[in-house]
């Protein structure tokens, strides 16, 4: 074999990598390459309150709230105090602070509306975080989990925010208690 052939398989793994963007790590999949459009502070996240308000920053602690198909889930609220942009991406991702487990992640698109100045557009309803069951072997009941999101818009990085809550199932909830304990 020549000194060429032998370095083919390296060269054909570096050309993989560099036209599939490089590794994706991390909670936002390694978009994280440049500073983001917003300023620190514009995207905050919140907590839904069982009357109906809102709760900005994170609470200490967030309650299970039942979902329709059996399991829990806590009701986030966004924040943004930004001009208007339509079609943002919002990427959750939860893990348990201890060991960086992940518990869950998803995806909303929505635009951030024009709003008063001096005002913040506010998501327009509860943005549902699944959270139980959670994966196998992984408990969240009286765990302190890490909220973060990350807002982009045709790839481009608008802003971040993270925020921690310590999870709990309702006092009597054994069904809660047992599904989200992994």
């Amino acid at each position: 074999m020549s000194a060429l052939t032998e370095g083919l398989p390296v060269l054909f793994l570096l050309l993989c990598l560099a036209g599939c963007g490089g590794l994706k790590d991390g909670p936002d999949g390694g978009r994280d390459g440049g500073t983001p459009r917003w300023a620190d502070g514009t995207l905050e996240l919140g907590a839904e309150d069982p009357d109906g308000g809102a709760g900005f920053p994170l609470p200490a602690e967030l309650q299970a709230t039942p979902g329709a198909q059996g399991g829990f889930h806590v009701p986030m609220l966004y924040r943004v105090t930004a001009p208007a942009v339509t079609g943002v991406s919002f990427e959750h991702r939860v893990t348990r602070v201890r060991d960086d487990a992940l518990v869950s992640k998803g995806k909303r698109t929505m635009s951030v509306e024009a709003v008063a100045a001096g005002q913040a557009w506010t998501s327009p309803g509860a943005i549902i975080i699944f959270i139980c069951p959670t994966p196998v072997g992984v408990n969240v009941v009286g765990e302190e989990l890490n909220f973060e999101v990350t807002a982009t818009k045709s790839g481009e990085l608008l802003g971040k925010a993270t925020g921690r809550a310590v999870f709990r199932c309702a006092p009597a909830d054994g069904f809660c208690a047992s599904i989200c304990s992994g």
